[in-house]
């Protein structure tokens, strides 16, 4: 049983504020990767799931672990299983006279090019960024100051939708804090315990991922975790 502890209590209800927790060297790091296989392995024996999707995520996993991977393949998979909303919001649905709607500026991004040039774009993810590291929280829209208003925060399509966003933005800016909240927002969704069959496709993919992306670390600075 894994000993990674930032997933067994509800994290909307109870925040966690990791720079207080304790690491444990190579023991945390080997409790991190069984907690994220054992997520994936669950999500992949879910009787909920299409079997086509599944196997599809499987191959790319494949390609993962052979580091053949980059920003456009990992795009054209989204779009090409359907794991990203094609239809573009527009810009009334995003903005109104006094509220940006998190849920379809999320699906914008996801669908826009990220990139340095893109300056807008990546405003606007460290914006959720901050926002996030600082509340472990995401409400469902915000002033036009981008700040807080009376909504919910508990819309998880949000989170699964920003930590794809992650992957994207780390994939193609290799920045590490991109990553670093990547793994909080992930484990945030799985201590839900309860996804739908709409958005467990993106999670699993998302932990894939972001597996991938710390195995990398690990295997470039020569640790050994045997």
């Amino acid at each position: 049983m894994s000993k990674y502890k930032y997933t067994k209590r509800n994290l909307l209800v109870h925040r966690e504020d990791y720079m207080y927790s304790s690491f444990f060297g190579l023991e945390f790091l080997r409790d991190y990767i069984k907690n994220r296989e054992l997520l994936i392995k669950h999500i992949a024996n879910s009787k909920r799931r299409d079997a086509y999707i599944n196997n599809s995520l499987d191959e790319y996993g494949k390609l993962l672990l052979n580091n053949k991977l980059n920003y456009s393949s990992l795009k054209l998979f989204l779009i090409k299983y359907k794991l990203i909303d094609k239809n573009k919001p527009n810009n009334k649905s995003i903005k109104t006279s006094n509220y940006i709607f998190t849920d379809n500026l999320f699906k914008l991004i996801l669908l826009s090019k990220i990139e340095n040039k893109n300056k807008k774009i990546i405003q606007y993810i460290d914006k959720f960024l901050m926002k996030f590291e600082v509340s472990k929280k995401i409400h469902e829209k915000y002033d036009l100051s981008f700040k807080r208003v009376n909504s919910s925060y508990t819309n998880l399509q949000i989170y699964i939708n920003f930590a794809l966003i992650l992957c994207l933005t780390y994939i193609k800016l290799k920045n590490l804090r991109y990553l670093n909240c990547l793994l909080k927002v992930n484990d945030l969704i799985a201590s839900q315990k309860k996804l739908s069959t709409n958005n467990i496709d993106q999670f699993k993919l998302s932990l894939m991922l972001e597996k991938i992306f710390i195995i990398n670390l690990i295997n470039n600075n020569k640790i050994n975790l045997n």
